[in-house]
């Protein structure tokens, strides 16, 4: 009898061990990808081609419009301006639209860093570090550890966005900066304070109340505009876009792509009827 009941408790104790071990053998993440080419392949290029093309016209419109009055000409090897401007704004894309956990943003911002040190920029050190400054912070940006992922990140952001291209893009046609040309730049400072607010803050409550008080800001300054079509538009698109796309949880492949397009399209309507 004691040896069916010892029997009976070895069985019991190799049927527990067995099952032990498969619940707490790994399952494989098949769902994850293991090689590069796969990384690739999982990466959004037809939202990062509509990103960096509304980028960049946000970049060069305004300066080469307001320059169109002071006879400014552009140099003829522009070949490096843009493309620094698709490598910061390709960096840009992959950093935001990860949530600042891309692998492949830092292989961009630094070959834009390396574009920094050519002649043509190198030709004026304020331009030279502003560059390399705004560059310089896309890539610190995603170090957790910084805290700067934040109200304050943005804010830097959204400066640094507003003036370190267009800036330079008005100085390499006109060779000088003048103060009328930075102050119209205050309505791009607050569309990227009010577009880009979703993504520098994630928790939901922070996230309305930041983008509510740059939107106010923001629609202020669009009312200062004389009151027609574009300016209306302008109006209803910074109202739709907070009732609507980010007091919803937009899913996060289409969250860059969304506010850059929509910011892209407000701007110009402003920047068309400053000059």
């Amino acid at each position: 009898m004691d040896e069916e009941y010892s029997a009976r408790i070895n069985r019991l104790e190799h049927t527990g061990q067995a099952t032990t071990a498969t619940t707490t053998t790994p399952l494989p993440t098949d769902n994850q990808p293991r090689t590069l080419k796969e990384r690739l392949r999982n990466i959004p290029w037809i939202s990062a081609l509509i990103t960096v093309i509304a980028q960049n016209v946000i970049w060069w419109t305004y300066p080469l419009i307001y320059s169109q009055h002071l006879n400014g000409q552009l140099p003829v090897n522009l070949q490096v301006l843009i493309g620094y401007t698709i490598f910061v704004s390709l960096g840009i894309f992959f950093t935001f639209n990860s949530r600042f956990r891309s692998w492949i943003a830092p292989f961009f911002l630094i070959a834009s860093l390396i574009l920094t040190f050519s002649s043509l920029i190198k030709g004026s050190i304020e331009l030279f570090i502003m560059l390399l400054m705004f560059s310089g912070f896309m890539l610190l940006v995603q170090f957790k550890w910084l805290k700067l992922q934040n109200t304050f990140g943005l804010i830097i952001y959204s400066v640094g966005a507003s003036f370190a291209l267009p800036m330079t893009i008005f100085y390499l046609q006109n060779s000088y900066v003048t103060e009328p040309f930075l102050w119209t730049l205050l309505p791009l400072i607050l569309s990227y304070l009010f577009f880009m607010s979703p993504i520098f803050i994630e928790n939901e409550t922070p996230k309305r109340m930041v983008s509510l008080v740059f939107g106010l800001f923001f629609l202020i300054d669009i009312l200062t505009l004389p009151l027609n079509f574009w300016t209306i538009l302008a109006i209803l698109i910074v109202t739709v876009t907070w009732l609507i796309l980010i007091n919803l949880r937009l899913k996060r492949d289409y969250q860059m792509v969304a506010f850059t397009v929509l910011q892209m399209i407000t701007v110009l309507m402003i920047f068309f009827q400053q000059h």
